[in-house]
Protein backbone atom coordinates (compact mmCIF):
# COMPACT_ATOMS: atom_id res chain seq x y z
CA UNK A 1 0.00 0.00 0.00
CA UNK A 2 2.90 2.27 0.78
CA UNK A 3 4.31 1.60 -2.74
CA UNK A 4 1.39 2.24 -4.37
CA UNK A 5 1.09 5.70 -2.91
CA UNK A 6 4.39 6.89 -3.18
CA UNK A 7 4.28 6.05 -6.89
CA UNK A 8 0.82 7.90 -6.89
CA UNK A 9 2.54 10.68 -5.26
CA UNK A 10 5.63 10.34 -7.76
CA UNK A 11 2.97 10.78 -10.80
CA UNK A 12 1.23 13.78 -9.59
CA UNK A 13 4.71 15.55 -9.02
CA UNK A 14 5.76 14.60 -12.43
CA UNK A 15 2.43 15.43 -14.08
CA UNK A 16 1.88 19.01 -12.27
CA UNK A 17 5.75 19.95 -12.48
CA UNK A 18 7.90 21.36 -9.37
CA UNK A 19 7.43 24.88 -10.68
CA UNK A 20 4.50 26.96 -9.34
CA UNK A 21 2.74 28.26 -12.29
CA UNK A 22 3.04 31.82 -13.19
CA UNK A 23 0.28 33.82 -13.79
CA UNK A 24 -0.44 34.91 -17.38
CA UNK A 25 0.43 38.13 -18.39
CA UNK A 26 -2.01 41.07 -17.74
CA UNK A 27 -3.52 41.25 -21.09
CA UNK A 28 -3.41 37.97 -22.41
CA UNK A 29 -7.72 37.72 -22.61
CA UNK A 30 -8.36 40.66 -22.49
CA UNK A 31 -9.59 43.61 -25.13
CA UNK A 32 -8.13 47.14 -24.69
CA UNK A 33 -10.19 50.02 -26.02
CA UNK A 34 -10.63 53.51 -26.04
CA UNK A 35 -13.30 55.60 -24.43
CA UNK A 36 -14.67 58.16 -23.34
CA UNK A 37 -16.93 56.91 -20.35
CA UNK A 38 -17.44 58.93 -17.30
CA UNK A 39 -15.52 61.86 -18.86
CA UNK A 40 -17.10 65.57 -19.21
CA UNK A 41 -14.21 66.69 -21.18
CA UNK A 42 -14.68 63.82 -24.60
CA UNK A 43 -11.16 62.79 -23.97
CA UNK A 44 -10.88 59.34 -24.18
CA UNK A 45 -8.71 56.92 -21.77
CA UNK A 46 -7.48 53.55 -22.36
CA UNK A 47 -9.57 50.79 -20.77
CA UNK A 48 -9.42 46.58 -20.75
CA UNK A 49 -12.25 43.93 -19.83
CA UNK A 50 -12.28 40.23 -20.26
CA UNK A 51 -13.72 38.63 -23.70
CA UNK A 52 -17.21 38.10 -22.57
CA UNK A 53 -17.58 41.77 -21.28
CA UNK A 54 -17.36 41.56 -17.43
CA UNK A 55 -13.79 43.27 -15.50
CA UNK A 56 -13.80 46.48 -17.03
CA UNK A 57 -11.06 48.49 -15.83
CA UNK A 58 -9.37 51.81 -16.66
CA UNK A 59 -5.48 51.32 -17.35
CA UNK A 60 -3.21 53.37 -15.02
CA UNK A 61 -1.11 55.24 -17.71
CA UNK A 62 0.29 58.49 -16.50
CA UNK A 63 -0.33 60.92 -19.26
CA UNK A 64 -3.93 62.95 -19.81
CA UNK A 65 -6.61 61.78 -22.49
CA UNK A 66 -6.75 61.85 -25.22
CA UNK A 67 -5.50 57.99 -25.80
CA UNK A 68 -6.24 56.66 -28.82
CA UNK A 69 -5.60 53.21 -30.74
CA UNK A 70 -4.03 50.90 -27.93
CA UNK A 71 -2.43 47.81 -29.49
CA UNK A 72 -1.07 44.39 -27.78
CA UNK A 73 1.97 42.68 -28.13
CA UNK A 74 1.34 39.20 -28.92
CA UNK A 75 3.29 38.27 -24.98
CA UNK A 76 0.75 40.23 -23.74
CA UNK A 77 2.91 42.47 -21.53
CA UNK A 78 3.34 45.76 -23.07
CA UNK A 79 0.63 48.32 -24.98
CA UNK A 80 1.04 50.79 -27.70
CA UNK A 81 -1.44 54.00 -28.44
CA UNK A 82 -1.43 56.91 -29.83
CA UNK A 83 -1.51 60.55 -28.19
CA UNK A 84 0.38 63.29 -29.63
CA UNK A 85 2.80 60.47 -30.90
CA UNK A 86 2.92 56.62 -30.49
CA UNK A 87 3.54 55.50 -27.07
CA UNK A 88 4.54 52.34 -25.47
CA UNK A 89 3.87 51.21 -21.86
CA UNK A 90 4.37 47.97 -19.79
CA UNK A 91 1.19 46.34 -18.40
CA UNK A 92 1.68 47.52 -14.98
CA UNK A 93 1.65 51.54 -16.61
CA UNK A 94 5.10 51.87 -16.13
CA UNK A 95 7.90 52.75 -18.01
CA UNK A 96 6.03 54.97 -20.68
CA UNK A 97 8.49 55.35 -23.81
CA UNK A 98 7.34 58.14 -26.56
CA UNK A 99 8.44 55.99 -29.16
CA UNK A 100 7.11 58.49 -32.28
CA UNK A 101 6.18 62.04 -32.17
CA UNK A 102 2.93 63.02 -33.65
CA UNK A 103 4.56 64.51 -36.36
CA UNK A 104 6.71 60.91 -37.46
CA UNK A 105 3.20 58.73 -36.92
CA UNK A 106 0.37 57.84 -34.95
CA UNK A 107 -1.74 54.09 -34.96
CA UNK A 108 1.37 51.90 -34.82
CA UNK A 109 0.50 48.11 -34.44
CA UNK A 110 2.81 45.39 -33.22
CA UNK A 111 3.92 42.26 -35.84
CA UNK A 112 3.25 39.53 -34.85
CA UNK A 113 6.64 38.72 -32.93
CA UNK A 114 6.99 42.00 -30.88
CA UNK A 115 9.59 43.06 -32.73
CA UNK A 116 8.81 45.63 -35.18
CA UNK A 117 5.60 48.59 -35.36
CA UNK A 118 3.75 49.02 -38.65
CA UNK A 119 2.39 52.55 -38.74
CA UNK A 120 0.83 55.86 -39.86
CA UNK A 121 3.34 58.39 -41.37
CA UNK A 122 3.07 61.75 -42.42
CA UNK A 123 3.20 61.77 -46.35
CA UNK A 124 4.23 64.66 -49.07
CA UNK A 125 0.66 64.46 -50.08
CA UNK A 126 -1.65 62.47 -47.48
CA UNK A 127 -0.53 59.69 -45.16
CA UNK A 128 1.76 56.50 -45.68
CA UNK A 129 2.66 53.57 -43.97
CA UNK A 130 6.07 53.21 -42.09
CA UNK A 131 7.79 50.50 -40.28
CA UNK A 132 9.43 50.78 -37.09
CA UNK A 133 11.83 48.44 -35.75
CA UNK A 134 11.57 48.29 -31.96
CA UNK A 135 15.05 47.09 -30.75
CA UNK A 136 17.09 49.49 -33.07
CA UNK A 137 13.89 52.49 -33.91
CA UNK A 138 15.34 52.21 -37.66
CA UNK A 139 12.23 53.61 -39.53
CA UNK A 140 11.57 52.32 -43.58
CA UNK A 141 8.96 53.78 -45.14
CA UNK A 142 6.45 51.15 -46.87
CA UNK A 143 4.41 52.59 -48.94
CA UNK A 144 4.20 56.40 -50.50
CA UNK A 145 1.43 57.03 -53.41
CA UNK A 146 1.20 60.38 -54.38
CA UNK A 147 -2.58 61.18 -54.39
CA UNK A 148 -3.67 58.59 -51.95
CA UNK A 149 -3.55 57.67 -47.94
CA UNK A 150 -3.12 54.74 -46.69
CA UNK A 151 -4.29 54.07 -42.58
CA UNK A 152 -5.44 51.46 -40.28
CA UNK A 153 -2.99 48.87 -41.03
CA UNK A 154 -3.05 45.11 -39.40
CA UNK A 155 -0.52 42.66 -39.60
CA UNK A 156 -1.29 38.76 -41.22
CA UNK A 157 -1.20 36.60 -38.40
CA UNK A 158 2.64 35.18 -39.95
CA UNK A 159 3.90 38.75 -40.16
CA UNK A 160 4.66 38.54 -43.71
CA UNK A 161 1.62 40.81 -45.09
CA UNK A 162 -0.22 44.19 -43.90
CA UNK A 163 -3.76 44.61 -44.62
CA UNK A 164 -4.59 48.72 -44.70
CA UNK A 165 -6.70 51.00 -46.19
CA UNK A 166 -6.30 53.08 -49.02
CA UNK A 167 -8.03 56.29 -50.07
CA UNK A 168 -7.65 59.09 -52.70
CA UNK A 169 -6.54 62.59 -50.92
CA UNK A 170 -9.14 64.67 -52.38
CA UNK A 171 -11.86 62.34 -51.50
CA UNK A 172 -12.75 61.53 -55.28
CA UNK A 173 -13.63 57.96 -54.71
CA UNK A 174 -13.68 55.40 -51.99
CA UNK A 175 -11.22 54.02 -49.93
CA UNK A 176 -9.71 50.76 -50.72
CA UNK A 177 -8.98 48.08 -48.69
Amino acid sequence: MRLIGLLYGATLLAACGTEPSSPPPPFVGKIVFASDRARLDGKPLLYSMNVDGTGIAQLSISLPGPLRLPSVSPDGRRLMFTRDGVYMVDAGGLNLDHVLTGQEGVGGRFDPTGNRMVFVSAGTDGSDLSMLDLGTRVATKLIDTPGYSESQPSWSADGQWICYTRGPTDDSGPEQV
